[in-house]
């Protein structure tokens, strides 16, 4: 699964703003780290171990950056999660549940029983104070194909029922 460099005219996409200005804030402090720890041991011994902490720095920085542009993307007929090793892709009718957790988190189940785990809404004090994975779910739930939502509501009430009836 390759990542895919998407536009806004590919749809709306969902995302945390403050994830792109976090990550490229941890990216700049590396940097200034990397400059100061250079000032002040350039010249001291072996500079191996200079090469090898920016090594270092710049695989933390890529990493960083991946998880700083995690989205969903809103197509007309797909949705595309965008995480940090690779994309997603999975029609609105394939989708069976999109569940917001109360941590924040957002799970969407689909009907082939596979999980889709969208680490950009994988939970945080920003999504539990400003719910935006419970409006993540509801604009993903808005492009649910119609009929579908009325027959997995029905499904869902005859397993309920079924269990209340077998309590009983």
């Amino acid at each position: 699964m390759k990542r895919e460099v998407l536009s806004r005219r590919d749809g709306p996409v969902l995302g945390r703003r403050s994830w792109p200005v976090f990550s490229w804030g941890c990216v700049i402090a590396l940097g200034i780290m990397y400059a100061w720890g250079f000032r002040v041991n350039a010249g001291r011994g072996d500079p191996g171990g200079l090469w090898l902490v920016a090594a270092v720095m710049c695989a933390t920085a890529a990493i960083i950056r991946q998880l700083g542009t995690c989205a969903m993307v809103l197509r007309r007929e797909i949705l595309v999660v965008l995480n940090p090793i690779g994309s997603q892709e999975v029609s609105y009718d394939e989708i069976r549940q999109v569940a917001a957790l109360r941590g924040g988190s957002l799970k969407i189940f689909t009907l082939r029983d596979e999980l889709l785990y969208p680490v950009g809404f994988s939970g945080s004090l920003a999504d539990y104070l400003f719910h935006t994975s419970e409006k993540a779910a509801d604009a993903i739930r808005e492009r649910l194909p119609r009929v579908a939502r009325l027959v997995r509501k029905s499904v869902l009430a005859a397993i309920v029922g079924g269990v209340v009836e077998a309590v009983d």
